[in-house]
């Protein structure tokens, strides 16, 4: 997934937060959370170091309230509270569109085999061997 395309899924999620703020009001992180896939959207745009950090943030923490709500949905269903399914299916697409983004996020981590350097790191350790 190219970071455009994450970035719109981002910004989507961020926006079903914010509405879904506006829905289950007792839930206040949820516009800080939407505000912050916004904004790791609009950085990943940018291509800076600091999207990339919080567009992880926000996938796994948005990932993790979804399915901590739908559950609670689910469960309140399961025992006969009336509650209106436009509360539920919101977050449902929440936790599916995380789930998603979480998957191709941890595939595409890229990580060094060990013993292995680069010439930044080997840059590093020479100014480092150099200090008094």
């Amino acid at each position: 997934m190219t970071p455009i395309e994450m970035a719109i899924l981002l910004g989507a999620v961020g926006i079903v937060l914010l509405v879904a703020e506006l829905m289950l009001p007792t839930h206040g992180l949820l516009g800080v959370i939407g505000c912050l896939a916004i904004l790791a959207g609009i950085l990943l745009l940018r291509r800076t170091a600091w999207g990339y950090l919080l567009a992880s943030v926000a996938v796994l923490k948005g990932l993790t309230m979804a399915l901590a709500v739908s559950a609670m949905g689910l469960n309140m269903i399961l025992a006969g509270v009336p509650d209106s399914p436009a509360i539920l299916i919101p977050f449902l697409i929440l936790t599916g569109l995380n789930l998603v983004m979480a998957v191709l996020l941890l595939r595409n981590i890229q990580t060094r085999p060990a013993g292995a350097s680069s010439a930044g790191d080997s840059q590093f350790l020479n100014e480092l061997s150099r200090a008094p």
